[in-house]
């Protein structure tokens, strides 16, 4: 499984640039803590959706995965962050599952 980095949305960026990263590693963290699951280093990632130009399935196919953990975060009011992350198929980029949360 890979976690790419979670996005955030120019406007938003400064601010959360840096949170985006750290729930980027935490969430990497937490599934790898899963038995059975083995998840991909955070920098092979980023290396391989730059290889791969952006392409998901591209990117899936360069780090050999099947799943793909996207996502990102963008402020939807005064002091409120949402989280979006999205469970994607590496073989033919379908979402699998879905969650939004907002704090």
């Amino acid at each position: 499984m890979a976690v790419l980095p979670l996005s955030t949305l120019k406007r938003d960026a400064v601010p959360l640039e840096s949170l985006a990263q750290e729930l980027t590693e935490d969430l990497s963290a937490a599934l790898a803590l899963r038995p059975g699951l083995a998840v991909i280093d955070a920098p092979m990632v980023r290396a391989a959706m730059a290889r791969a130009q952006g392409d998901l399935l591209r990117a899936s196919e360069i780090l050999a995965v099947r799943y793909v953990v996207s996502g990102g975060l963008r402020v939807v009011a005064e002091g409120r962050v949402r989280l979006t992350l999205n469970l994607v198929s590496g073989v033919d980029a379908l979402y699998l599952w879905g969650v939004q949360t907002e704090f």
